[in-house]
């Protein structure tokens, strides 16, 4: 047998890698627990199905509604929205723990910038926290919608089943079932003063995100995609 070394002279014969870290010129090793260029997750094994591939890539994304809801003052800038929504995660007892320092966006659109421009472009599944699949992938989101309503919040409870409309099963998106922006979005999330496009966390096709118009005035949730 030949043997392969690293350039430090150690044996690398038989062991998994993911490629070379550019920073550094050593070899990343997939199942070392450490996640190093150009490794996208690292749990410390090989093993495929538990959310990390074999070859240290990530095998589905999270979705979530978020458990608290918002005031439009709260979210006067999507940045500000997808900074709600990555604390959530942080703090979500049912978030994977290898999404749990991901970045998160919102599902929401003000007028100029789309959701679908800011979800990233995900080739592998978004599944709720349960692991039910929302969508294979951020076209099949786009195009179809999700299979799954996007119930289930970062500790895994369910959004109740209000029948008003605007209650608390309703989430702000300012956004069509496309990921486009509406025309209504609280004027881009400056004026308590107006309306915006509210989806339902327990509906799927066109009510998921566009359910309802919503006076401003209230407090909805958000929906969180781990970013692709």
């Amino acid at each position: 047998m030949v043997h392969e070394t690293d350039t430090t002279g150690v044996d690398t014969t038989g062991v998994t890698t993911a490629g070379d870290d550019t920073s550094t010129g050593v070899r990343a090793v997939c199942g070392d627990g450490v996640v190093e260029d150009p490794e996208d997750c690292e749990d410390g094994n090989t093993e495929p199905g538990d959310g990390c591939s074999a070859t240290c890539e990530r095998e589905s994304r999270v979705v979530f509604v978020t458990g608290q809801n918002f005031a439009v003052w709260q979210i006067p800038t999507l940045g500000d929205a997808d900074v709600l929504c990555m604390e959530m995660a942080k703090v979500g007892s049912m978030i994977p723990p290898l999404a749990k320092d991901s970045a998160y966006v919102a599902w929401l659109s003000d007028g100029v910038t789309s959701a679908k421009d800011r979800i990233g472009d995900s080739a592998v599944p978004y599944r709720l926290v349960d692991g039910a699949e929302v969508a294979a992938n951020t076209v099949d989101l786009l195009s179809n919608g999700p299979k799954s309503a996007i119930h289930l919040d970062e500790f895994g409870n369910s959004v109740p089943d209000d029948m008003e409309d605007c209650g608390a099963n309703y989430v702000w998106t300012g956004t069509d079932p496309s990921g486009s922006s509406t025309s209504t979005h609280c004027e881009g999330w400056s004026s308590t003063e107006a309306y915006a496009t509210a989806g339902n966390a327990n509906m799927v096709d066109m009510p998921w995100s566009a359910a309802a118009g919503c006076d401003c005035t209230r407090t909805l949730r958000l929906y969180c995609f781990e970013a692709g």
